[in-house]
């Protein structure tokens, strides 16, 4: 099995954690409903910061909010976006 793969199974397995049995779950930073296709991950502390690939470090997020966030500090972004 190939890394990508894996990782497409992960990634997939952490959505539904995050929607559960609910139709649909909040966008953390702007509150936009997503859907499990429409939901992506956001991580608190970014990989590329030493972040874990691990439930306790992720966040739905759209992908509006993710693609702004990118790899920036989480308490400067959100005190960004609340502004």
């Amino acid at each position: 099995m190939t890394r990508k793969l894996r990782n497409s199974k992960r990634r997939q397995s952490f959505k539904r954690m995050l929607l559960g049995e609910r139709p649909w779950v909040e966008c953390h930073y702007c509150g936009q409903h997503l859907t499990l296709e429409t939901v992506t991950l956001d991580h608190v502390k970014p990989l590329s910061k030493g972040g874990a690939m691990g439930i306790k470090n992720i966040v739905p997020a759209c992908l509006a909010c993710n693609r702004k966030r990118g790899n920036t500090d989480y308490k400067t972004f959100v005190r960004r976006i609340a502004a």
